[in-house]
């Protein structure tokens, strides 16, 4: 994970320098070194993101959190002044909305309009991409949005714009919910955890890890991720399908995520379904690729005065 800070001169001297030293360290797979949740059941690391760090009750909870595929993911808009909201919904509407207010009790808000279409069937159910953007923000402002999620307004959540001239970021690799597949925990009896396990494993210490990065370093703007969200290759097979969904779902529950836009590219482990196209609202894609994936494609966005482009890579 790297933690950078942006400075006019110095953003690409420093996501090059980066990138490179990535590539120049050894490279291990994912489940070589990994954090067994189970090992420390009574852990409540009470920060001021996330009160939900006690491994029991995440347990007692996974069922329904992995189900929870209507979750809102905020990526970055075309420019600072914008802000991209999708999230999957059981409902069609003729219009996806979003609302946004300088106040919790949401006076004056205004309301922003976007798409909804068909996208992924799960478990035989059908669910609808809902994608929105909203602009007008302003720096170094506290603003709160709502989604119509299936017909209702659901609670209000701060969003917290930073200096588009001095501003910081969080640089994750291989969130990868899932990735302790076939591992060994205190809790399995000497059984490989399932990708059921391994997904509620890895939720627990995603959101762990976030919350520390966020506690240690608060005025973070937004978060960049280059790849492999999730685990499981989701293809049309539809066990697949639901077990990328459900890794989806333990992505996306992370608390911090809440208020914190991400920019995720496409991973080998993301581009085999359109899961990744239908949680994601990208903006620019880059529609003119000559061999794209299922998941969608690249793009770009900016922040100040620095241009970000993702590439696909597949």
């Amino acid at each position: 994970m790297f933690y950078l800070k942006k400075s006019k001169k110095q953003m690409i001297a420093l996501c090059l320098s980066a990138a490179l030293s990535v590539g120049s360290l050894t490279a291990y797979a994912a489940t070589e070194y990994w954090n067994d949740a189970s090992t420390k059941p009574a852990v409540e690391t009470k920060t001021p993101i996330s009160d939900n760090t006690n491994w029991e009750q995440w347990k007692a909870g996974w069922d329904n959190l992995k189900t929870n595929y209507e979750q809102v993911a905020l990526t970055p808009g075309a420019d600072f002044s914008k802000l991209n909201f999708g999230w999957y919904s059981k409902e069609k509407t003729d219009k996806a909305m979003v609302r946004i207010a300088d106040n919790k009790e949401m006076k004056n808000a205004k309301e922003f309009k976007g798409t909804c279409e068909a996208g992924t069937i799960i478990n035989g159910v059908q669910y609808y991409s809902n994608k929105v953007t909203a602009d007008g923000f302003k720096p170094n402002s506290t603003y709160y949005y709502q989604v119509n999620l299936n017909g209702k307004w659901q609670q209000a959540q701060e969003y917290k714009t930073g200096d588009p001239d001095n501003f910081s970021f969080m640089f994750v690799g291989d969130p990868q919910i899932g990735s302790s597949y076939k591992q060994k925990n205190d809790e399995s009896n000497g059984k490989k955890l399932g990708n059921d396990l391994a997904a509620r494993n890895d939720s627990y210490n995603w959101n762990i890890t976030l919350n520390k990065a966020i506690e240690q370093h608060p005025e973070i703007d937004f978060l960049v991720s280059p790849g492999d969200q999730v685990s499981v290759k989701g293809t049309e097979n539809a066990k697949d399908l639901k077990e990328q969904e459900d890794q989806y779902s333990g992505y996306l529950s992370a608390s911090v995520l809440r208020n914190l836009p991400q920019a995720v590219a496409i991973g080998n482990h993301d581009c085999s379904s359109a899961s990744y196209q239908n949680h994601f609202n990208n903006p620019n894609p880059f529609l003119e690729e000559s061999t794209p994936t299922p998941a969608g494609n690249g793009y770009f966005y900016s922040y100040g005065n620095a241009l970000f482009i993702v590439i696909n890579a597949n």
